[in-house]
């Protein structure tokens, strides 16, 4: 099971990635949450729980969350299915895709025993392993 202070830093890392992302594919993170391996379902529900009890509908982070599923999702919906209106994203929908952007941050850090805070670079970003690919190009 996870620590309160690793599920409070990978909130924070996943609204950092929500608040200044400009945009990505929904689908892949929420999918990715569900089909991930190295997690068990006790720690997925972990992760579910932590988020509803520290995101509510009113948060800026579920806010922006769902912006984000129903822009996407909208715009590919329409086109296989225009007679029927798209309401929007539902709740666990959006708690999934937090979750999945989390266990990105959790993935990073799951071997480091020493953990105390958030991985960052040299201009103090939060780290992912996308960014150590695109620095070598």
């Amino acid at each position: 099971m996870f620590k309160e202070v690793e599920l409070a830093d990978s909130l924070q890392s996943a609204s950092y990635v929500i608040k200044n992302a400009k945009g990505f594919d929904t689908f892949v993170f929420r999918m990715g949450f569900k089909e991930e391996t190295f997690l068990t379902d006790a720690q997925k529900d972990q992760i579910l729980s932590y988020l509803e009890e520290n995101v509510s509908r009113n948060d800026p982070l579920y806010i922006k969350a769902k912006a984000y599923i129903d822009q996407s999702e909208m715009s590919s919906d329409y086109f296989h299915n225009h007679p029927r209106k798209f309401r929007g994203a539902y709740r666990p929908v959006v708690m999934q895709f937090i979750a999945g952007l989390m266990v990105n941050s959790i993935d990073t850090r799951i071997d480091d025993n020493e953990f105390d805070g958030i991985i960052v670079d040299e201009n103090n970003n939060p780290w992912c392993e996308a960014d150590a690919v695109y620095d070598d190009i």
